[in-house]
């Protein structure tokens, strides 16, 4: 795999878009002081998803769009375009030809395209990951990595061989990997912690329906206690004024009784004025006679006075039970009010136990949700490190091709010695 060209457009100096053509045969770039040699290494770094401003020699990202002279007004945009031949197969067989763009606008936006398709950062970099081509890959080398390299500087010659030999991108896989075990070691501490809480939630819930179980038990009986009470104060009052009522209709008859009485005693008054006039006519032959009338006369006044007073005490008895009577409706109607009143708040206690097993069953299907998504997290869980133990097995073997390599290299370095030898015996 090689470079065939690169397009600049609004890159640093490049204010025009330019196109450098790699062909056979082309190994290096000559030019002098100030003409932009350096910013297309800068061009290839940036285009391959650098991010640091300091390895781009600017103070941020924005200073590498063309900022413009005095004669031409500043770019929009900077894009640069890198084609790579896939000539030896090293990506899969359709990436033919692969052409990275990069594009970036005044207002900070930033874009990325794999052979026009718009893409992210991480594709890119996923796909050559073990090519040896990156931003910070052995394939770009400058001056200060030469030192780095020679002074072994935080272990720079350590990471150039683990790219040459391919062992950065299980590197960067594990890194990702432990990553997303940290990540799901969180959620199932979160995941747990939900549980106990829920736990929690829920024994208090378990708690207030048995105090609810038993409020609902003791109001059935005080509900039967009353309905029994009511019952037998409505039984009295009844018999009560079943009693009254046989009192008054007692009263109604002797009145009547009195009544009839009376207009016999009137009517025998009457009789008795009749004979008294008779009497008077007869006064001068029968005095004696008129005296035994007298008689008779006032022992009817006397019954008729007690018969007088026995209707007043007749009439005092009744308003009394009129009074009781009053009295018995009165009651009657207090036991009404006091029975609805007990309704209401029958009908209130059964909402509350209503909406307190309403909680409780959805404190449970949030367990059953909870105890899902942690079964869901111990497989995941299970799945990662069946893929770091895979991970771990290809860096075995990727440790293994590089001792391979590392013994073919010293071989090839042997021969190339002994052809110096021969070469140099052959040119004497």
């Amino acid at each position: 795999m090689k470079l065939t060209s690169l397009e600049i457009h609004g890159f640093k100096s490049f204010a025009d878009r330019t196109k450098l053509q790699f062909d056979q045969g082309i190994t290096g770039i000559v030019g002098p002081n100030g003409c932009g040699k350096s910013n297309v290494i800068d061009a290839i770094r940036w285009v391959l998803g650098e991010q640091k401003t300091r390895n781009l020699r600017s103070d941020k990202m924005e200073n590498v769009i063309f900022n413009g002279t005095d004669k031409r007004k500043r770019a929009g945009l900077a894009e640069v375009t890198m084609t790579l031949d896939n000539d030896r197969n090293v990506l899969p067989e359709h990436y033919s030809t692969i052409s990275i763009t990069r594009r970036l606008h005044r207002d900070g936006e930033s874009e990325y395209l794999l052979n026009s398709v718009p893409c992210r950062l991480k594709d890119i970099t996923s796909l050559l990951l073990d090519t040896g081509i990156g931003s910070d890959s052995y394939s770009i080398i400058e001056l200060g990595m030469v030192e780095d390299l020679l002074t072994d500087k935080n272990n720079a010659r350590r990471e150039l061989f683990e790219e040459a030999a391919g062992i950065s991108k299980y590197k960067v896989r594990k890194k990702e990997t432990l990553h997303k075990l940290d990540e799901t070691q969180t959620s199932l501490t979160r995941v747990e912690d939900l549980l106990a809480e829920i736990e929690k939630n829920l024994k208090l819930l378990e708690r207030q329906a048995k105090r609810a179980e038993q409020y609902l038990h003791v109001k059935a009986d005080y509900k039967l206690a009353s309905s029994r009470m009511a019952l037998v104060k409505t039984q009295a009052l009844a018999a009560n004024h079943q009693l009254q009522l046989s009192l008054e209709e007692q009263v109604s008859d002797q009145i009547t009784q009195l009544s009839a009485t009376l207009a016999q005693g009137e009517a025998g008054t009457e009789q008795l004025h009749l004979r008294v006039a008779e009497v008077e006519a007869r006064l001068q032959h029968a005095q004696g006679e008129l005296d035994a009338h007298r008689q008779i006369i006032s022992q009817l006044e006397s019954a008729h006075g007690l018969r007088n007073e026995r209707i007043r005490y007749l009439l005092q008895r009744q308003e009394q039970l009129n009074t009781l009577l009053a009295e018995g409706q009165l009651q009657r109607t207090q036991l009404a009010d006091a029975r609805t009143r007990t309704d209401a708040e029958l009908l209130a206690a059964q909402a509350e136990l209503e909406a307190h097993v309403a909680r409780a069953e959805a404190a449970q299907v949030a367990l059953d949700e909870a105890r899902q998504a942690q079964q869901a997290v111990a497989e995941q869980v299970r799945l990662a490190a069946e893929a770091l133990r895979e991970l771990e097995q290809r860096q075995q073997a990727a440790h293994r091709d590089g001792e391979r390599r590392q013994g073919q290299r010293q071989s090839l370095e042997a021969e190339l010695h002994r052809g110096q030898a021969e070469r140099d015996t052959r040119a004497q």
